[in-house]
């Protein structure tokens, strides 16, 4: 649905009037993006970067090496320099694209050094030297692109790096083998230290681009647990010793973090930390009963997600939420009589609960669209 349909759909239902929506489309042409002729850059830069590449590449063992380095050296200047006049232009697009690109330069020109003196590399050292060579990008950058792709980069080539030195990877098999859960609480406990952190230094894009990634990370944790983690029997030995005194030692500083922490913002995080750390104590205690729990972990989860969403307004998210705890709950169904579906009355019996579920679900928007009427109105 186009924005007009859109607009005209909201006027219909009384949730804006004609003048408002005159405002509305009289703005979104003013500030409409030529995206066309954006697109036609982008293409023409592209394909311009391809053939330099793929001239170079042809003519690659006849350069000398030196031409090589002062290629490379002039390139990366140039870059810089034009970094520096995108900034004090104001051109906030072009900064930021060339600042990504002076990242990418950097990494190749690590990479053109190594095959030149043959340099030796093991794993991913190259991307931990660029993490380290990149690192104060990150306090100049404004959007949070760049500041999540080193976040990815050095936290690879940190693992890396911690799987290659035999103590660190003993820490590693310590928290991961066969007790994956357990590196999930620390994992994200540190995740939230390091957003404490950044908050207090007032990293506004920094703090945009790790949001995401825990976000991520604690969906793929939540998901592998509840879906994957429990059809493998990794709790079938308790928590040793050792790692009864990590467990100890993370909820100690998760519930200090949260204690500590004010921002109403994150306290969703916390909770959802905090059901975490719950379900891998009980599921040490209980290994025969996690496929009920990670059941009750990921609809503890969801539906607490689907509060917030609720009382903050995210109709979007809240219409997510309330899919996957339809999934969920059809999950659940399928664990318990999966038997009865193979039947006529098994199949009669699904449709009628997800006609149930719909018509609840039609429900609970309608209320959830009105409430946001009546507070928008307040």
């Amino acid at each position: 649905m186009n924005i007009n349909s859109k607009l005209s759909d909201w006027q219909k239902h009384n949730l804006i009037s004609e003048y408002q929506k005159n405002a509305i489309l009289e703005y979104e042409n003013r500030v409409k993006r030529p995206i066309f002729y954006y697109s036609l850059i982008f293409l023409s830069c592209f394909c311009i970067s391809i053939g330099i590449i793929a001239l170079i590449a042809a003519n690659w063992e006849i350069i000398p090496q030196y031409i090589k380095l002062i290629s490379a050296y002039v390139l990366v200047s140039g870059v810089g320099a034009g970094i520096y006049f995108s900034r004090t232009s104001d051109k906030i697009y072009l900064y930021e694209g060339l600042v990504l690109l002076f990242a990418l330069l950097i990494l190749g020109t690590i990479g053109l050094v190594g095959q030149i003196y043959h340099l030796p590399s093991q794993g991913l050292q190259a991307v931990l030297f660029w993490s380290v060579l990149t690192f104060p990008l990150m306090f100049i950058t404004q959007r949070p692109l760049f500041p999540a792709l080193w976040m990815f980069g050095f936290s690879l080539s940190i693992l890396d790096f911690c799987h290659q030195t035999p103590q660190l990877r003993t820490v590693l098999e310590l928290l991961f083998e066969p007790h994956q859960n357990l590196g999930f609480c620390v994992t994200l406990t540190v995740l939230l230290f390091v957003w404490q952190s950044l908050k207090l230094l007032q990293q506004k894009t920094l703090l945009t681009a790790l949001q995401g990634w825990i976000i991520a990370l604690f969906a793929c944790f939540a998901l592998w647990l509840d879906m994957i983690g429990f059809g493998w029997e990794y709790n079938a030995q308790p928590l040793n010793f050792t790692q009864w005194q990590i467990y100890g030692v993370s909820l100690a500083l998760f519930l200090a973090l949260w204690k500590l922490s004010s921002a109403k913002r994150t306290s969703l995080a916390f909770i959802c930390l905090s059901i975490l750390y719950g379900y891998t104590f009980f599921a040490n205690f209980l290994p025969k009963g996690e496929d009920i729990l990670s059941a009750l972990m990921m609809l503890l989860l969801l539906s607490i997600v689907g509060i917030f969403a609720y009382q903050n307004h995210h109709i979007r998210l809240f219409k997510t939420i309330s899919i996957l705890l339809t999934l969920r709950f059809f999950g659940i169904y399928c664990e318990v009589f999966g038997s009865l579906l193979t039947t006529g009355l098994g199949l009669i019996t699904s449709g009628i609960i997800f006609l149930s579920l719909a018509w609840y679900g039609r429900k609970l928007s309608s209320r959830f669209l009105q409430s946001m009427k009546g507070n928008t109105n307040a």
